[in-house]
């Protein structure tokens, strides 16, 4: 499967507030970043399933559209447009992701300027 393949079915699970395929997707050792931090903001795969656990219990409207796509090497980055609270404004935010063995490594987010 190639590497967007594989960030699409992800995106997916999460669009589908599916928890346990989306965890499917992801290493073990898993880490997410606010891009340019040299500290994870969330490691390990039992802290991000706690983390999206949260957004989705919280998050009733929850979608994420891809407005741009680019796979380059072992990275694919997302433009994404992403709406989680009922009534909230869509937020656009910058997904990461890096791929090794064909599972999702690492994910950094670059948030938009308020």
């Amino acid at each position: 499967m190639r590497i967007d393949e594989i960030i699409q079915d992800q995106v997916n699970a999460y669009n589908e507030r599916d928890l346990a395929k989306m965890m499917t997707f992801f290493s073990d050792d898993i880490q997410l970043f606010d891009f340019g931090e040299s500290e994870p903001l969330v490691k390990g795969i039992t802290g991000v399933e706690k983390l999206y656990r949260n957004v989705f219990d919280h998050s009733p409207n929850l979608h994420a559209e891809i407005l741009n796509r680019i796979v380059f090497d072992d990275k694919v980055i997302d433009q994404e447009r992403v709406t989680t609270h009922e009534g909230g404004t869509a937020t656009e935010v910058l997904v990461i992701y890096e791929l090794a063995d064909g599972l999702i490594k690492k994910v950094y987010f670059i948030q938009e300027k308020k």
